[in-house]
């Protein structure tokens, strides 16, 4: 192009009659002119006039949250996390980076880890062959402290334990009780809770007892004796959730029901009405 205008001595008239078939004609870059050609972004934004942008890093929060709203408008929860993951991976930030990953996916596994131990009561050494399916691409199984920590988060505070005797306030086990079934999913999905749900419970109690052969134990005091048991237990029946002058019910008692999914184990599987 410069070559031609040139020639022409620099006149528009005779630089077009002496070219224009060659103006006509369709031209053809290799990649490296056009990966070193500013793209239009760049050019708008180096000839915008007023203030330069600022690097997003020293943007104020706003901003930020700002410049990636379309970001999480678009990409799923997933995509992001993994993003983020491989992102800080590949900046040397691996404790990091397994951070983001335990947040993401480890919590919901551990519940469902200790559904599985309890149901099929099973002991840690057999939890720890079982998962070692892990090693042909199964990941359903965390470390078994993993699933301790998960497990100890199902204890309600005010326990008392004695060498005879484990007690527990009542509103402490219902109100612990409550928080545990309002933080599974499919509960969530049902009552559509919010900070101002009313929330109301259905629950059973009953006791049982039973008598067994004496150990060898030593007790502290020497009336006490392992020989008998006997224990108060609370179940959990219904829950459910006063919203807009309806009732959002869950639970076992299933003729109650609008929608066709109940939980009647700690699985937290659906089942079919």
């Amino acid at each position: 192009m410069e070559q031609r205008w040139t020639k022409s001595g620099r006149h528009r008239g005779r630089f077009l009659s002496a070219n224009s078939s060659w103006l006509q004609g369709n031209l053809t870059f290799s990649d490296a002119v056009l990966h070193a050609l500013p793209s239009t972004l760049q050019c708008v934004a180096r000839n915008r006039p007023g203030r330069p942008q600022k690097a997003f890093e020293d943007c104020s929060l706003k901003v930020k949250k700002r410049k990636i709203k379309n970001l999480v408008e678009t990409v799923s929860q997933e995509e992001l996390s993994i993003a983020t993951e491989m992102k800080l991976r590949e900046a040397g930030k691996k404790d990091s980076a397994s951070i983001v990953k335990e947040l993401c996916v480890a919590s919901p596994k551990r519940d469902q880890a200790l559904a599985v131990i309890v149901d099929a009561n099973l002991s840690t050494h057999q939890y720890n062959v079982i998962r070692q399916v892990k090693n042909i691409n199964s990941k359903l199984y965390p470390p078994y402290y993993k699933v301790k920590e998960a497990k100890q988060l199902c204890y309600p505070s005010g326990i008392t334990v004695t060498e005879i005797s484990a007690e527990v306030k009542l509103q402490s086990l219902i109100d612990h009780t409550v928080v545990r079934i309002c933080k599974v999913q499919e509960v969530l999905n049902i009552l559509h809770l919010s900070e101002n749900s009313d929330i109301n419970i259905i629950i059973k109690w009953g006791c049982d007892g039973a008598e067994q052969s004496r150990y060898r134990q030593k007790f502290c005091e020497e009336h006490h004796t392992d020989e008998s048991l006997f224990s108060i237990s609370v179940v959990p029946l219904q829950i459910y959730a006063s919203i807009n002058n309806r009732k959002e019910l869950f639970g076992k008692i299933l003729h109650h029901l609008r929608q066709d999914t109940v939980v009647s184990s700690n699985s937290f599987l659906p089942k079919n009405q």
